[in-house]
């Protein structure tokens, strides 16, 4: 027993360390608030579908000036009924992301 204890904590221990520290880095979020600027509908399902940007912001999520939501996520129907009232009223949205694998920001909520 204390052969296996020693092996895990020598080898398996530096192997989940490494994994650990590394995982966040590709799947960061955040939050950014300001008036929707402009709405962008793809049509093409599961490829960033709905996009929209923020009035005054050039860098909406690291790297892009957009953020989106696909016609598959479950809360589809409800993010851009939001974000369509919020453009009608001229209301500051809270929009929370997070990084898809390939670097862009998925909108997972929204309020206004």
């Amino acid at each position: 027993m204390k052969i296996v204890a020693s092996c895990l904590s020598k080898y398996l221990l530096p192997i989940v360390a490494a994994v650990g520290f590394t995982v966040p880095a590709f799947a960061t979020s955040g939050e950014n608030a300001a008036s929707v600027r402009n709405t962008y509908v793809l049509g093409t399902t599961g490829a960033m579908d709905f996009q929209i940007t923020l009035t005054g912001l050039n860098t909406l999520c690291p790297g892009h000036n957009f953020v989106y939501i696909n016609q598959n996520d479950p809360n589809y129907a409800t993010i851009v009924a939001n974000i369509t009232a919020a453009r009608g009223f001229g209301s500051t949205v809270y929009v929370y992301w997070t990084t898809d694998a390939g670097g862009y920001c998925h909108i997972t909520e929204i309020y206004y």
